[in-house]
């Protein structure tokens, strides 16, 4: 059996705007859960200030079910890839029977996904800092090196449920409300530097899903390094047509595709379990293949942070931490075009389009880009600040 892992809970900054680490969650304990405060042995790439630490024991689950790959290899299907895979576990004598809806089952055409669904629902400060949080936690002498490692969001083909399951875990020992995890089911596609063709395809993905002041917002830095995405973000980031996508939103004991949806126990052993066993070692060959430095992208030099050396230096917010929104309405030219925000399509059809920002300081500018996608032309930058509300009109 694999020996316990601990987490290394790094409490860092994003876009400049600090969060102290909680004595609160410092000061927790659990039955089954060692605790220890120490000193992190570097400095926070943002402010230069020690980072807090705390280890949680977890021993990862040893007998592990087959899942099946959110990976799709380039012209499959992802509903012929399901079937075939369905068909090869049931000859393998394994137990496909859930006692209540799968989250496959759960799943809607996006356009009918219920909005009024119960989700987790954070701050704005949260919502930076959850994330942050999640991006940078380190798992003790995880892998077989005995190298703290993240969770593995630069190998991001596959392991979706695992590190969900176990982020949304740890994001609840720190103290923050366990997000729920939403899943995309279809030919899914998503840019990334993560991977040699520039590209990874899936047939389903998962992430952590939080409600912010009536917006859903979504934690995966697999897709998104640098901030939150809100939903309709997320899945424009994995298709051209987000109506012609699956999506379920299930409670923090889902994490296989093929399980429950709701009501399921607690899978954080068994997604370390998966993580050690795979995907520290797929995330470190990848690196390999990119020609990466692996020790330092695998340890204290991690791309984002070698990306947001300027937003490192910036000026801590004096104020307070606010969504902002856009409402862009098109020409009559283009009511059947896509309206981007710094490349990712957003909300709306027809003439109207809208879009929320993540929380931003009210007391200083941050620039967004904004035009039809694909068209540099009709591209324009715009100041926003914490708590706005503007309006663009676009030719």
């Amino acid at each position: 059996m694999k020996p316990a892992v601990f987490a290394t809970i790094l409490a860092t900054l994003l876009a400049g705007c600090n969060r102290g680490f909680s004595p609160k969650a410092a000061d927790k304990r659990q039955a089954d859960a060692s605790v220890t405060d120490q000193e992190v042995p570097f400095r926070d790439a943002s402010n230069g200030n020690p980072d807090a630490e705390v280890a949680i024991a977890l021993e990862p689950e040893a007998h592990l079910e087959e899942m099946e790959p959110a990976s799709r290899a380039t012209g499959e299907d992802a509903d012929a890839n399901h079937d075939k895979w369905t068909a090869t576990a049931k000859d393998k004598g394994l137990n496909l029977t859930a006692a209540g809806p799968t989250v496959r089952e759960s799943s809607v055409p996006y356009g009918q996904l219920d909005t009024d669904a119960e989700v987790p629902i954070w701050t704005h400060k949260d919502l930076v800092n959850g994330f942050a949080y999640l991006r940078d936690i380190m798992l003790t002498k995880a892998d077989a090196k005995g190298r703290s490692r993240r969770l593995t969001w630069l190998y991001p083909d596959d392991g979706c449920y695992a590190r969900a399951a176990l982020g949304g875990f740890l994001l609840k020992y720190k103290g923050f409300k366990r997000p729920f995890n939403v899943f995309s089911f279809g030919n899914l596609s998503a840019k990334t530097t993560n991977h040699p063709q520039g590209y990874v395809n899936w047939g389903y993905h998962v992430a952590p899903l939080v409600e912010v002041e009536g917006v859903a917002w979504v934690l995966d830095p697999a897709i998104e390094s640098t901030r939150p995405v809100t939903l309709n973000d997320w899945l424009s980031r994995q298709t051209s047509n987000v109506n012609g996508l699956k999506v379920a939103i299930c409670d923090s004991g889902s994490m296989n595709p093929n399980g429950l949806c709701r009501g399921g126990t607690d899978p954080a052993k068994a997604a370390l379990g998966y993580i050690q066993k795979n995907f520290f070692n797929f995330e470190e060959k990848r690196q390999t293949e990119l020609g990466r430095i692996v020790e330092d992208v695998l340890g204290l030099s991690p791309p984002w942070r070698t990306r947001q050396t300027a937003a490192a230096a910036a000026p801590a917010c004096a104020g307070k931490l606010a969504a902002a929104t856009i409402t862009v309405t098109v020409g009559a030219s283009h009511l059947g075009d896509s309206v981007c925000v710094d490349g990712a399509a957003i909300n709306g059809l027809g003439a109207s389009r809208n879009y929320t920002s993540a929380p931003l300081c009210d007391a200083q500018d941050s620039t967004v880009k904004v035009g039809y996608c694909g068209d540099a032309a009709s591209t324009m930058a715009l100041n926003l600040r914490g708590g706005t509300a503007q309006k663009l009109s676009l030719p």
